[in-house]
């Protein structure tokens, strides 16, 4: 909690699509699979930001070091109190989570969207729903500690979770949760109708 207030202190509006510093990503701005920043509005702090990034001259010696632990790594960000697990990469470790957004890193980076699909898949949001569900605001909504995350059951099916994480960098999320279904299509049509509705355009 101390870093939220920190960074929402700390955050300005980004100066164009060019602006290097730091880019602040909220629960709203993670959807299955893709990062919304820049694209949909952000709530910080009571103020609203259009494309939030961070002043680092704002920020304490501690926090400091906090964000250069996670600028330059590439991650997996997961929103929490939604109805279904939202997880999307930051390939290229541009983007700084916002609390309770949580960031994953993977031990190996060519594993980024293996990652993502993962935590992607119906099954992933089924087993957080019916192990944690009624902790999160809403007693239909998905809140996983970081350490819950990292114990998401990982797809038994090596070549369609392969298959999954390739379909997922190109955009593809309902193919990437119909193959880490497979033959399960009521698992599959569940998650699709709790799943946010996908916003036109690539991810950015």
């Amino acid at each position: 909690r101390d870093e939220f207030y920190g960074l929402a202190a700390a955050a300005v509006e980004a100066t164009g699509p060019d602006d290097a510093r730091p880019r602040l990503v909220t629960s709203g701005l993670v959807d299955p699979g893709r990062l919304l920043w820049g694209r949909r509005a952000a709530r910080l702090g009571g103020r609203t930001f259009a494309a939030p990034v961070l002043d680092e001259r704002h920020l304490d010696l501690k926090l400091a070091a906090w964000v250069r632990g996670r600028q330059g790594r590439p991650k997996v960000l997961v929103a929490t109190q939604t109805r279904v697990v939202e997880a999307a990469p930051d390939a290229a470790g541009t983007h700084v989570p916002v609390t309770p957004v949580i960031a994953v890193l993977p031990r190996d980076e060519a594993d980024l969207w293996r990652v993502a699909a993962a935590l992607t898949s119906p099954a992933a949001s089924a087993w957080a729903l019916h192990h944690f569900g009624g902790t999160a605001l809403t007693s239909d909504a998905v809140k996983l500690s970081a350490a819950q995350v990292l114990a998401v059951p990982v797809p038994a099916d090596r070549d369609a979770w392969d298959a999954a994480a390739t379909v997922l960098a190109a955009g593809d999320v309902d193919e990437c949760a119909s193959l880490l279904s497979g033959a399960d299509s009521a698992l599959f049509d569940w998650w699709r109708g709790r799943r946010p509705a996908a916003p036109d355009g690539p991810a950015r």
